[in-house]
């Protein structure tokens, strides 16, 4: 729960509310299967997802190399930001079960 409800505050302070739908959306996943490890998959399957339409856009247009290439790619920023986000929340998951707490103390 942690994990989705910074998932969606993040996203809605970060980005804009539009995108804070779409981190619900993985928000209510990780929630019901409890597997807060799916904020950082979906963040690789997202960065994959712009790699390889970065790549698709410059093999079209043929984009010249200069200081002002990634502005050619400024409608994908917001994506960016939230693999960013993603990332973000997909950190905050405590890596011990409870009853290894137990054991270690």
């Amino acid at each position: 729960m942690i994990v989705a409800a910074t998932l969606v505050a993040l996203s809605l302070v970060a980005i804009s509310p539009i995108f804070a739908v779409l981190a619900a959306a993985v928000g209510v996943v990780i929630v019901a299967s409890r597997r807060p490890v799916i904020a950082g998959v979906a963040a690789l399957m997202l960065l994959s997802a712009l790699a390889a339409l970065i790549v698709r856009r410059q093999l079209r247009y043929h984009l010249v190399a200069n200081p002002s290439w990634p502005a050619a790619f400024d409608d994908l920023h917001r994506l960016g930001l939230l693999v960013v986000v993603l990332l973000l929340a997909a950190t905050i998951v405590d890596e011990c079960p409870d009853d290894e707490d137990e054991q270690l103390t």
